[in-house]
């Protein structure tokens, strides 16, 4: 088993990422992740130094993105939410693009993950918008092709000018996809387990 892209996350995060992902008292279904995450990231709540909470949205990104590479490594092969050859982005900002891989028409693609705490908050056409521009200017991609934007995320999709203007671009996976793919699928949590306790102990963690 190789060890996960997100490894500098899950060092940095690393007390979280093993309450989190436990297999024996840990989550086992998306409902479980949102709540547990929202939890956890009480602690980084800084009214003085960080008004805006960017802390607390940056873990709750960070540990959604550790769960998406987990994700989409065991569902590659799934004809609604399988990609391959995925790659996570290293930059300090990623301007939208949290990973890049390929679809099932062989054409590469742009991810993009939204942990929205809410189960009926969508994603604005703001953010997407971001994604698209990111992975033309600076990823060098062709995005005007089918399902080439694709977007997770634990809330309830997108707004409608996303669907206007992005049109069949666009590929969201949303809070109930998710839910049908993995809610009470043991064989997945285990292997989220095992992926993370491998990454960890080839880091001598």
């Amino acid at each position: 088993m190789t060890t996960l892209l997100n490894t500098g996350k899950m060092l940095e995060r690393l007390e979280d990422v093993v309450a989190l992902f436990n297999f024996a008292d840990g989550i086992k279904t998306i409902g479980d992740l949102v709540k547990q995450v929202n939890a956890l990231s009480i602690k980084y709540i800084d009214l003085e130094n960080d008004p805006d909470g960017d802390k607390v949205n940056s873990f709750k990104g960070d540990m959604f993105e550790i769960f998406g590479e987990i994700f989409f490594r065991a569902f590659k092969n799934d004809p609604e939410v399988g990609l391959c050859e995925y790659e996570t982005v290293t930059l300090d900002d990623d301007y939208g693009v949290d990973a890049i891989g390929t679809n099932a028409n062989g054409d590469r693609v742009v991810v993009q993950f939204k942990f929205k705490g809410n189960p009926m908050e969508v994603v604005e056409y703001a953010a997407l918008a971001r994604t698209y521009t990111a992975g033309r200017i600076r990823h060098k991609l062709d995005l005007d092709k089918h399902d080439t934007i694709w977007l997770v995320t634990t809330g309830n999709g997108v707004t409608g000018p996303c669907k206007e203007v992005l049109g069949k671009r666009l590929r969201v996976i949303y809070r109930d996809i998710l839910a049908g793919k993995i809610d009470n699928n043991m064989s997945f949590w285990k292997d989220v387990e095992e992926q993370i306790g491998t990454t960890l102990d080839a880091c001598g963690n």
